[in-house]
């Protein structure tokens, strides 16, 4: 048990350098100040978000088939809710940045144009439609997901075939499309 507890101490000192060496390099250089890099800032704290929250449980706890969650119902879904969030926020954070890159390059006066003000609404934007798939978790529940969590200690949430095909064509396979087509003609020009 001592072991994984100091794995589990090395683990978040390490995620936690690396996300406060990116902060400390964004807020220290007059350079790095610059709107885009909001997007790079936003996408660092997400990911930290994802070694210091879900990483850990994932790997320590094992809440999904295994039977090894003893916290309840409301931790699960808690637990749920900022897995699917920063998961997706990360996701969308690299679709921004490939769209920002793109219209970049593509259109001179659009770096002009960007501001503060905009980069930041387009943040809160992700983070607004990150959230949106985890809300999904919250509103559908199947007949067995009390039993599941309380007896079976269990934690994963109702998965059906039409919320696990939303979910990946919407969280992946779309995102997917979008950043390697607009690489593909970042490089083919």
């Amino acid at each position: 048990m001592l072991f994984y507890l100091q794995r589990l101490i090395q683990f978040v000192r390490n995620v936690a350098s690396k996300c406060f060496d990116v902060c400390c390099d964004q807020l220290d250089s007059f350079k790095l100040r610059q709107p885009r890099n909001f997007l790079i800032f936003s996408l660092a704290i997400t990911d930290f978000l994802v070694g210091l929250i879900v990483m850990p449980v994932v790997y320590f706890v094992k809440p999904n088939f295994h039977g090894n969650w003893p916290y309840g119902t409301t931790l699960c879904e808690i637990y749920w809710v900022i897995k699917i969030t920063v998961v997706h926020v990360s996701i969308l954070h690299l679709v921004v940045i490939a769209i920002d890159t793109y219209l970049s390059l593509k259109n001179a006066f659009y770096a002009q144009r960007r501001t503060a003000k905009k980069v930041t609404l387009m943040v809160l934007g992700i983070w607004f439609l990150g959230h949106l798939p985890s809300l999904l978790t919250l509103v559908y529940k199947d007949s067995e997901y009390e039993t599941r969590i309380n007896v079976n200690y269990s934690c994963y949430p109702s998965f059906d075939l039409l919320f696990l095909w939303i979910n990946n064509t919407f969280g992946f396979w779309i995102p997917m499309i979008i950043i390697c087509t607009l690489h593909y003609q970042i490089f083919k020009n």
